[in-house]
């Protein structure tokens, strides 16, 4: 025993589950009490741990034995055995006649406790077993007298050893036998002898000796079956080996399956591990004070799998089928089709590893399940081929049962004998997945043809079950804790119990953690007592430490927002937040939830949701993707399980949590995909990447080998997603090759059927989708006939359909509804020639499998934990160098509670080089080899992870022919009671005197034992909850002193809360068991709260006092307790007007339900103000709960919900005025206050209007003002700057005021009788402003624009032209010549403007510069022109009217009598006015 095994011995789980569990029941300083306790004790923990480690073998103890008697030369084995936990062997041999000194130390010394020493001495007489008590006992002494006569003798009587105390007289036969020219050293005991005689099997001691024992029981378990290889009273030829059929060798090193076998012509050699040796014949043991016997069946599998030859013998296999177990493994012939009502090609034989399995497990069932109603035949559906109707079913009890058998009209009426089997429940390369399925599917059975209605329907109560319609399986259960797994809780009490039945044979501790109930109804109502105890290997166990683990459910679901957002025509994005009840994230929180919703059609969507703080929280958010192709309308919740990051988990459904989600789709594709019927197959040589699950495909860079190409073709209405064919092996070379099914996937479509790579790809609405996938086929596959037996369809939408490829399709039968998602098509084969086939598994050396664990916190260890695990693996192959490699390799770890946590290849906690490539994707890479290489885990076990023993449970290696080996480490030990002769003549009788547990009584329990005759027997009492979730059990055991007792102070606070037994168990003095009984009470430490508590008006705001209603939810564990409701005044902080007293308001009541509504409550008897509704809860178990408050504000004969406090910083009458500086609370909706909060007089805005009106005339005093009123309620006096006061009285609504100069005036209106009250405005009347005008001419375009201000409107003259214009800018043409423009308005006082504009006809000159004269052209018409020359300084040279020409229209400047220079020319006439410079030269 381990130091740190020790240390928490001292700390013991007990003591943790009680502070745990005690300490969510406390208040923040009593916790910070308990805190430091805690703290105190690991401390110690602590300090314990270094002082053991100096001593680590602390608990151990050294023994010896001294054997005395024996002769020189002979020996004897002395055996050392505690109950199920070890047992020891050495061999004593005198070589000098003298006493031999055995140590027992080291490895073998001896833990503390009650231990069995016997001796087994050939040709001696030695005494019976004797019972040590460790470590009172530190040795012992035997005396062997040897027989001397020489006939044989023999006799057997019980006592405490294996196999019973047993002698036997010298018997002379030699020890020698000659086996196929071999020597074998044998021994000569009884057993020895008849197996060599009965059965021909020899146990050789050449490699370990037998011992008489191990020799009893192999032949135990050979007489348990008819096999009689020599026949009766037949013996074997010791000098020729004649008679002999094999030798068995017995080893201390593990086997797979604890046998080897190698065949040596007819001779077969059979290797035993000496553990299967354990447990093979029943031990009387005490578990929890009860006598009982403590066997399993793990030597019976290693005689049936000799027999067998691990199930490749057909005869030996079908006569145990049959005689042990009442059925028939069937084959694929005319029988089954007939039978199965389907083509026999749809079915195939079993496997061998398959049909071991199965009979390995049904053995494991009590003796009186063994033959069961009903159950004639076992069929195995083909590989590659789902259930045409179950598709993810992997078996099915056809029982006869109506879930099973409607709507299908092509069943045969003797199919409801079957179980049928599909590939997938042997192909998952996990054993311990098989075991329990096997145990499930027989189950059915069970409840079909053995249990009675009663039962059912006991088990359906417990498991919380009702009837739902709106199920697809029909059943509901409330239960969200106490189902063994997530698919026991979807279904129905059947499922249920199957389920629960697999784990109670196979993981009784994972039944145990979540519920206790159940444990015990298939315990005392199924198994009749018998339980099982399922022991992992213990040199593949760790210890876990934890002093605070977690063994709370994550919290139940109470509110669930979903959000879906995108377009009709669009995908859909979906987002789920998940709220849970939580009071500390860190033990109730979640760290995943995996939902489920389903379709209309049956189609399928699944969402994940993670925290949103952390690993672990309360609230959960998932997102998801729908396609606008999938399923319009409603998706129904299937499954909704939440999970916590060390395995406990909360199975919800419909019934328990409310969640609807609606799909608008209006692109909805409701049909599959519809097969062609035109698939090919061919091989081909290339080199190729990847793998036939994620694709293969040629590359360049990849490896050369053959594959199959496959095509085919779907026509989809809308798009594909993928396509799988599923291929087989029906025909191998090596008839005796066993392989299960290859797959390859494919998401890319063609326009056309594939030929080359030059093809387009197409994946368009309403269209023919062509296909094509390879299946690589390296040298290290099979060699033989391929072929695909069916193949998946997955379109966009989620729609599948399916095509079975069958021999003869007339035989397959398709129902009317399946007729557009399913298809029968001729199956074909094609041969493929391989070089180097590996149909061999590879295997682990499970001899040298290394554990190491420490705790990542060792002063205050939290369940985080580094654990390293290292194996040995290899891959062997009938071609040596050829093997196709090790691929991958996986472990299941099993925690104390049975939760089971799989570790493997692709979640990265192996470690080591050589499957990278496998990991990548990339399985071709090269040949392998059959080299031992070690394979290394590292896992970091999570915080809170379950304290105590975890291990190895399972492991599987693969290799890449797709071979694989499981492993299962786990061994089922059955535990039958044994039942005292004494018979009570008044029954048992127990009580727990308090009635209920509450938090007064938790730790001084006292409990009453009553039953005739019980004085001076004993008693052992188990009080534990039924609730499951782990937590302390506590137990006690004494004598009754007295037909009639009492035991007082019994401690429970470690047991968690709800439903507790108490169990009594009453034994003599052999501690055989005489009665049981059990009570069940209600534990309850936990005080109750009111955690919901709703007003129907606190969401409406101020209401009548007639329609409150408060509405109050309950914990469920309080329902049956009462509730006492308070309302008294209660004052804000500051001043309130009104009195502070009055009588408080108070009624009472039981509470029947956990929702129930207060709809009696008197407000009208509660004065004006502030208002404290008080609720109190006391359980059922009189644990009073903490206050919860609400608060109310009432106005008379109106309140309003104000929440669990009054608020200062808010404002609950929406005045604007914080409540701590409102002096009037209850301010009226709309109602204008003051800075105190309270109301005054006061009129909107929007009740006054005025209208002015400006001065007709710049200067003039007749402006005017018109006044109006909207509430002619008041009379109103307005005061106008300047003016007299006018009034606005009765139901005139309107005023004014004339006579006003340009000007700003102040208007107020007075309201009589509000004195304080007065609205002003400023108001301004105006008068017409100046008239201004700007003129602006373009000579070039011959245009004149007007701008002008102060009117809307005005009058342009151009010319005595007028034209009215209502803009201020007006734009017109001008003829050349001289224009009149007159601005002016209608106002005469505004008065007018005018402007003389000139616009000048073009001229054109030329030459300039000049010598002589310039000719200048002129345009417009006039006849003549003014011409007159300038001297630059302004002297004129001379000025003439000159003509100009008709049709040129051209004159001339002379200056030829001029002077050099520069002239300035002025031209004038009607329409010309240019001026221009011209110089001469």
């Amino acid at each position: 025993m381990t130091a740190q095994i020790v240390a928490s011995q001292l700390f013991t789980a007990l003591e943790l589950n009680n502070i745990f569990s005690y300490r969510k029941a406390l208040t923040k300083s009593e916790n910070n009490f308990v805190n430091l306790m805690i703290y105190m004790k690991l401390k110690i923990f602590t300090l314990l741990i270094l002082i053991i480690s100096s001593n680590i073998v602390f608990s151990q103890n050294n023994f010896d034995v001294t054997v005395a008697g024996l002769k020189a030369g002979d020996s004897a084995r002395v055996t050392l055995q505690k109950s199920s936990e070890s047992l020891f062997k050495k061999l004593a041999k005198s070589s000098d006649g003298s006493d031999i000194v055995i140590s027992f130390s080291g490895n073998q010394s001896l833990s503390n406790g009650k231990w069995s020493l016997s001796i087994d001495a050939t040709g001696y007489t030695y005494p019976t077993a004797k019972v040590l008590n460790i470590p009172d006992d530190t040795s012992a002494k035997i005396t062997l007298t040897e027989l001397q006569t020489g006939s044989y003798k023999y006799t057997w009587q019980d006592d405490d050893s294996a196999a019973g105390h047993s002698t036997q007289s010298y018997y002379s036969e030699p020890t020698n036998i000659v086996v196929l020219d071999k020597t074998v050293s044998v021994p000569n005991d009884y057993a020895s002898i008849k197996l060599r005689n009965d059965f021909g099997v020899v146990l050789s001691d050449d490699i370990k000796s037998w011992s008489k024992e191990d020799s009893y029981r192999l032949y135990k378990m050979f007489s348990s079956l008819p096999f009689r290889e020599n026949g009766e009273g037949n013996r074997v030829d010791f000098n020729t080996g004649e008679g002999v059929r094999g030798v068995f060798y017995l080893t201390d090193d593990e086997q797979y399956k604890d046998l080897t076998l190698e065949k040596d012509g007819d001779l077969v050699n059979a290797t035993i591990s000496q553990s299967a040796f354990t447990y093979a014949t029943p031990l009387v043991v005490t578990i929890d004070g009860i006598k009982g016997k403590f066997y399993s069946k793990r030597l019976y599998h290693v005689v049936v799998n000799y027999v067998t030859d691990f199930a490749s013998n057909d005869e030996m296999v079908d006569w145990i089928a049959d005689g042990s177990f009442g059925f028939k493994f069937m084959k694929p012939n005319q029988d089954t089709e007939t039978l199965m009502g389907e083509d026999s090609s749809n079915f195939q034989e079993f496997f061998d590893d398959e049909k071991m399995e199965i009979l390995a497990m049904f053995e494991e069932l009590p003796e009186g399940f063994h033959k069961q109603d009903g159950l004639k035949y076992m069929v195995r559906r083909i590989n590659g081929q789902d259930h045409p109707k179950y598709k993810t079913a992997a078996g099915i009890a056809w029982t006869g049962n109506a879930d099973y058998l409607s709507d299908n009209d092509n069943i045969n009426d003797s199919k409801m004998f079957v179980i049928e089997w599909m590939e997938k429940a042997f192909n998952s390369g996990n054993i311990g997945d098989l075991h329990r399925l096997i145990l499930h599917e027989k189950a059915h059975f069970l409840w079909e043809y053995t249990f009675d209605q009663n039962l059912k329907d006991e088990w359906a109560e417990i498991g919380g079950w009702f009837k739902d319609p709106t199920s697809a399986s029909g059943w509901s259960t409330s239960n969200t804790t106490e189902s063994v797994s997530a698919y026991a809780h979807l279904k129905n009490p059947n499922e249920d119990m199957a389920e629960s039945i697999a784990f109670y044979i196979t993981n009784p501790d994972k039944l145990l953690n979540v519920s206790v109930k159940k444990y015990e109804f298939i315990r005392d109502r199924v198994m009749h007592g018998t339980r099982y105890v399922a022991q992992i290997r213990e040199d593949l166990t760790f210890t876990v430490y934890n002093l605070f683990p977690d063994y709370t459910f994550p919290g139940k679901v109470t509110s669930i927002e979903v959000e879906v957002t995108g377009e009709a025509d669009e995908d859909k994005q979906v987002k789920i937040t998940a709220k849970l009840n939580s009071d500390d994230p860190d033990y109730d929180g979640a760290s995943s939830i995996y939902a489920r919703f389903t379709s209309s059609i049956g189609t399928i969507h699944d969402i994940g949701l993670s925290p949103v703080n952390g690993s672990l929280d309360s609230v959960l958010v998932g997102t998801t993707t729908f396609n606008k192709l999938e399923k319009a309308g409603y998706w129904t919740l299937s499954s909704f399980n939440v999970y916590d990051k060390v395995g406990n988990k909360r199975l919800e459904n419909t019934t328990t949590l409310g969640l609807k989600l609606f799909i608008n789709n209006t692109l909805e594709d409701v049909i599959p995909a519809q097969w062609n019927y035109d698939l090919e197959m061919r091989v081909v040589k290339d080199k190729f990447i990847g793998g036939n699950l994620d694709g293969t495909f040629r590359n360049e860079n990849g490896t050369e080998f053959q594959a199959i190409e496959l095509t085919g073709s779907v026509y989809e209405n809308r798009k594909m997603n993928r396509a799988g064919f599923r291929i087989i092996n029906p025909t191998l070379d090596d008839p005796e090759a066993q392989v299960y099914e290859r797959q390859s996937w494919v998401s890319e479509f063609y326009k056309e059927k594939v030929i080359n790579d030059d093809v387009p790809q197409e994946n368009e609405y309403e269209t023919t989708k062509y296909m094509r996938a390879y299946v690589g086929i390296p040298d290290y596959y099979p060699s033989g006939y391929y072929s695909v037996s069916m193949m998946n369809f997955f379109d966009k939408a989620g729609n599948l359909s399916d095509t079975f490829f069958v021999r003869d399709t007339s035989d397959y039968y398709i129902d009317k509804l399946s007729k557009l998602k399913q298809f029968k098509d001729v199956r074909d084969s094609i041969y493929v020639k391989t070089e180097y086939p590996d149909y061999k598994k590879p295997e682990i050396d499970i001899n040298n499998i290394n554990i190491t664990a420490e705790p990542t916190n060792p002063q205050a260890p939290d369940g985080e934990t580094q654990v390293d695990i290292t194996m040995l693996a290899r891959d062997i192959s009938d071609f040596p160098g050829y093997e196709a490699g090790v691929y991958a390799i996986d472990i299941r770890l099993r925690d104390p509670l049975g939760n089971e946590f799989t570790y493997n290849t692709y979640n990265g906690t192996m470690q080591h080089p050589q499957l990278d490539g496998a990991r990548s994707g990339d399985e071709y890479s090269k040949y392998g080899n059959g080299d031992w290489k070690a394979y290394d885990f590292r896992i970091l076990l999570p915080q809170g992870s379950a304290p105590g023993k975890w291990g190895i449970s399972a492991a599987t290696v693969w290799d890449r022919a797709g071979n694989f080996k499981p492993y299962n480490f786990v061994e089922y030990v059955r535990f039958d009671i044994i039942e005292s002769d004494i018979v009570l003549t008044t029954p048992l009788e127990v009580e727990i005197l308090e009635k209920h547990i509450n938090a007064k009584n938790v730790d001084s329990i006292s409990a009453k034992m009553s039953c005739v005759p019980c004085k001076d027997l004993n008693y052992v009492y188990t009080i534990y909850s039924r609730m499951g979730g782990g937590g302390a059990v506590v137990r006690g055991e004494g004598k009754f002193e007295n037909d009639t007792i009492v035991v007082n102070n019994i401690q429970t606070s470690g047991v968690l809360d709800g439903l507790v037994n108490l169990t009594v168990q009453v034994t003599d003095s052999t501690s055989a068991l005489i009665a049981t009984k059990t009570a069940e009470y209600l534990k309850d430490v936990v005080y109750p709260k009111a955690y919901y508590t709703k007003s129907n008006i606190q969401d409406q705001g101020w209401s009548s006092l007639d329609s409150i209603v408060v509405a109050i939810k309950v914990e469920s564990v309080d329902v049956g307790g009462t509730y006492s409701v308070t309302i008294k005044k209660s004052e804000k902080t500051g001043s309130f007007p009104g009195s502070s007293s009055q009588n408080d308001l108070v009624l009472s009541g039981s509470i029947d339900s956990e929702e129930f509504n207060l709809d009696d409550l008197d407000f009208s008897k509660v004065q004006s103000g502030y208002n404290k509704f008080i609720l109190t809860v006391t359980d059922q178990v009189g644990n009073a709960g903490e206050e919860s408050v609400l608060y109310y504000l009432k106005d008379d004969d109106r309140i309003v919900f104000l929440g669990n406090s009054i608020d200062p910083e808010s404002d609950y009458d929406n005045d604007g005025v914080k409540t701590k500086f409102d002096d009037c609370p209850t301010t009226k909706e709309g109602q204008k206050v003051n800075v105190t909060g309270c109301e005054f007089f006061d009129l909107p805005v929007s009740n006054f209007k005025i209208e002015s009106t400006s001065a007709t005339c710049i200067g003039n005093s007749d402006g005017l003002l018109n006044l109006s009123v909207e509430d002619a309620s008041v009379d109103y006096t307005v005061t106008i700057t300047g003016k007299d006061n006018v009034t606005i009285t009765g139901d005139s609504k309107t005023a004014s005021v004339s006579g006003l100069a340009k000007g700003t005036y102040t208007v107020c209106f007075k309201v009589d009788g509000q004195s304080s009250y007065e609205q002003c405005f400023d108001v301004v009347v105006g008068e017409p402003e100046k008239l201004n005008a700007f003129v602006s001419v373009d000579e070039d375009d011959k245009k004149v624009s007007i701008t002008m201000s102060g009117s809307n409107v005005y009058n342009v003259e151009i010319n005595g032209k007028r034209s009215t214009v209502s803009s201020s800018s007006f734009t017109t043409e001008l003829d050349t010549g001289l224009s009149i423009i007159k601005v002016y308005t209608d106002l005469e006082c505004q008065g007018s403007i005018e402007q003389e504009v000139f616009v000048s006809e073009d001229i054109h000159y030329y030459p300039n510069p000049t010598d002589n004269d310039v000719k200048v052209h002129v345009g417009g018409e006039d006849q003549q022109v003014k011409v007159s020359v300038f001297t630059t300084a302004g002297v004129l040279v001379y000025t003439q009217e000159q003509k100009i020409e008709d049709i040129t229209r051209k004159t001339e400047i002379d200056l030829s009598k001029q002077q050099t220079g520069t002239y300035v020319v002025v031209m004038e006439s009607k329409t010309v006015r240019k001026t221009f410079k011209i110089i001469r030269e």
